[in-house]
């Protein structure tokens, strides 16, 4: 699962990309799917996460004070493969518990210290079609792929301009799948 990040990190705050959801369960992946795309392009200073269903190591992976912009299937009882950038106001009320997740990113907030915490929450919010076990999103879900990571990018950079971050020239990609990460170049 990849991380991308660069080898100068900026000094404070950081700002983690997030992707969410269970691979095995259609569009519930999709938030992995888009992050997946995120690591491949050039995010000027952000960390990208593939955290899948490992929500709880999310926790050790995120700098005390850090801005977070999760990606994740949000039921917004709207047309499948709807995109929606939710602030941390719109986050709470359209919270999900659980679900495929076992422990939601509201859950993992509540967990930690508070001086831990996100400074900053948001999510990019797709509108699943289903979340029948199978490898493969809906067709409208797929459609949204690039519609969502355009949205991660303009938010990720409003947030950049804001705090000042830039990106160093030679980044570094690894796989993180549940607390292992392995380097690749």
């Amino acid at each position: 699962m990849p991380l991308r990040h660069s080898t100068d990190a900026p000094a404070a705050p950081a700002i983690i990309v997030a992707g969410l959801g269970n691979l095995f369960m259609g569009d519930d992946g999709v938030g992995v799917h888009v992050a997946n795309i995120l690591a491949q392009q050039d995010l000027d200073g952000s960390v990208v996460y593939d955290i899948g269903t490992a929500i709880l190591h999310l926790m050790d992976l995120l700098p005390p004070a850090a801005w977070l912009l999760a990606i994740d299937a949000v039921d917004m009882n709207c047309a499948p493969g709807t995109v929606a950038l939710l602030d941390a106001t719109d986050v709470w009320s359209k919270r999900q518990h659980a679900g495929a997740h076992g422990v939601g990113l509201f859950e993992m907030i509540t967990l930690m210290e508070p001086s831990r915490r996100p400074a900053r929450v948001a999510v990019v919010a797709i509108q699943p079609e289903n979340a029948e076990p199978g490898l493969a999103l809906s067709p409208a879900v797929a459609v949204a792929l690039p519609h969502a990571a355009a949205s991660a990018r303009t938010l990720l950079a409003a947030w950049r301009s804001e705090c000042g971050a830039h990106a160093a020239p030679h980044p570094v990609v690894l796989n993180c799948f549940a607390g292992h990460a392995n380097a690749r170049g």
